[in-house]
């Protein structure tokens, strides 16, 4: 939190009337009007404590800017690493892009204002690596059941899987203002997000045959036209995660599947429920 340079003076000024005050009471104490002033020794006592009550707001404000001109210095360290990782990102070398992702997790640890714009980025750099095609004739080939492989999607590398990563372990308690990340029409096959927290998410018209959603927080999110093909939801937390139209052939679900919106009976038919053992 940045304190304005006003209100700066406004406390210096408030400790200078407190210490003239402190000073004004002291002068006129029985004490002070007591003292012999032909003393050498007692002048030299009241002139170190007097130097040392005008010393003292000195002291803070001293202390106040050397605060001020800190907290510049590490915004300014901060902003820095931050662009130096968005450009690693478009790196040749998978090892510099990894570097980058977990360097933008550190950022969004260590400034709560750069959270939102690192998770952003991150989804946007998923997003552009697994763009599906716009055209849905080849997204269907995503349905066979011998996994097959997009000529027109790359497949997920280290650095994709790096940031998935980031995305799901964010800590929800810690940012109330979360922000919606958009994981829309993304190729996630088999993509390992067990445990994760994908709360708000939009996986709208995404793909995610036999994806790996044990235990994932859906709370919120937005499956809606999602390919969920022989994915894994047992144990995730669907709580108003919306399943409009999603395809839930040969998923395996249990009881929370119930906590989600939108979905009929025909899309459960087509599911494998999973029984809690009792």
């Amino acid at each position: 939190m940045r304190i304005s340079l006003s209100f700066g003076w406004i406390v210096f000024l408030g400790l200078v009337i407190f210490v003239m005050g402190v000073i004004a009471a002291w002068l006129f104490s029985p004490v002070t009007l007591n003292t012999d002033w032909s003393k050498t020794e007692d002048l030299r006592n009241w002139a170190i404590l007097i130097g040392a009550i005008f010393g003292f707001p000195i002291f803070i404000w001293r202390a106040f800017a050397a605060d001020r001109s800190a907290n510049a210095a590490e915004q300014g360290n901060i902003t820095e690493r931050y662009v130096k990782a968005v450009e690693q990102l478009g790196s040749d070398s998978l090892f510099v892009r990894i570097g980058a992702i977990y360097g933008l997790e550190r950022i969004s640890i260590d400034s709560l204002p750069d959270y939102r714009h690192v998770m952003e980025i991150l989804a946007a750099f998923v997003k552009s690596k697994l763009r599906l095609p716009a055209d849905m004739t080849k997204v269907q080939a995503i349905l066979a059941r011998q996994k097959p492989k997009l000529k027109d999607v790359p497949s997920r590398g280290a650095d994709i899987a790096a940031a998935l990563i980031v995305i799901g372990r964010r800590k929800q308690s810690d940012h109330r203002d979360e922000p919606l990340l958009d994981l829309s029409m993304t190729n996630l096959d088999g993509a390992l997000l067990q445990g994760m927290n994908l709360r708000g998410i939009s996986f709208f018209r995404s793909a995610l045959p036999r994806a790996g959603l044990q235990g994932a927080d859906l709370t919120g999110s937005d499956l809606r036209k999602a390919i969920l093909v022989d994915a894994k939801l047992t144990d995730a937390i669907l709580h108003q995660a919306m399943l409009h139209k999603a395809n839930l052939t040969g998923a395996k679900v249990d009881d929370g599947i119930n906590q989600a919106t939108g979905i009929t009976e025909e899309q459960l038919s087509r599911a494998i429920k999973i029984k809690k053992p009792s």
